[in-house]
């Protein structure tokens, strides 16, 4: 189950085989050059999340929240974003359609306000853990699912947010002293080994999670 290595070399890993300077100038280094792009970090982010959110799921844990998937459509300039509500594996298109020559992605709120509502009902379902793609524009502004992330945190649900930088004073605002921050490339080792903690200790590689309060 577990991740390791330096999250932006995660993808070239395995590919060595030859002499290490090449090898260093064709993989690694520009795998580290392409992550300081925030499109690219943000996509990494999101594959990082539904990781954590699938792999969590099918080895039997109950996880809720919702993971990001960006899907391609041929012809269309920006993105087509989707979000999977991991209880249920509904999903939710939650980009507008603006047609073949949109310049940039626009959210549909009313569909993030469906999220929001059928997030609710799976904190008070009171899930193991829960895993909330980003905190973005919506949440950084007062809405989206921020409302979502308090209510678990109350309930003392361990919660993994995704926060773009850009964002990072309004999480730092809203979060307070109850978030541990962790940067992209130490989150894949850190979220595993704590998520594993329990399991190393007894041997088994059974995922264990502490209690929450509901």
């Amino acid at each position: 189950m577990g991740v390791s290595g330096h999250w932006p070399q995660a993808h070239v890993r395995g590919q060595f085989g030859g002499q290490l300077l090449p090898w260093l100038r064709t993989s690694i280094w520009p795998a580290e050059a392409a992550f300081s792009s925030p499109e690219v970090a943000a996509e990494r982010a999101d594959r990082f999340l539904a990781e954590v959110g699938y792999k969590l799921r099918d080895g039997g844990v109950n996880v809720g929240g919702v993971v990001q998937r960006n899907t391609f459509v041929r012809n269309r300039a920006k993105c087509d974003m989707e979000l999977e509500e991991l209880q249920s594996g509904e999903v939710f298109q939650i980009s507008e359609d603006r047609g073949a020559f949109a310049k940039g992605c626009r959210m549909d709120r009313s569909v993030l306000a469906r999220i929001a509502s059928a997030m609710a009902d799976v904190v008070e379902q009171c899930p193991a853990i829960l895993v909330v793609n980003k905190f973005g524009k919506v949440e950084a502004e007062g809405g989206g699912l921020r409302d979502i992330i308090a209510q678990a945190v109350q309930r003392g649900i361990p919660t993994i947010v995704g926060v773009p930088l850009r964002n990072i004073d309004q999480w730092r605002a809203f979060a307070g002293d109850f978030a541990q921050e962790l940067r992209l490339e130490a989150a894949s080792n850190a979220v595993w080994r704590w998520l594993r903690r329990d399991a190393m200790q007894t041997g088994s590689d059974a995922l264990h999670l502490p209690a929450s309060l509901c």
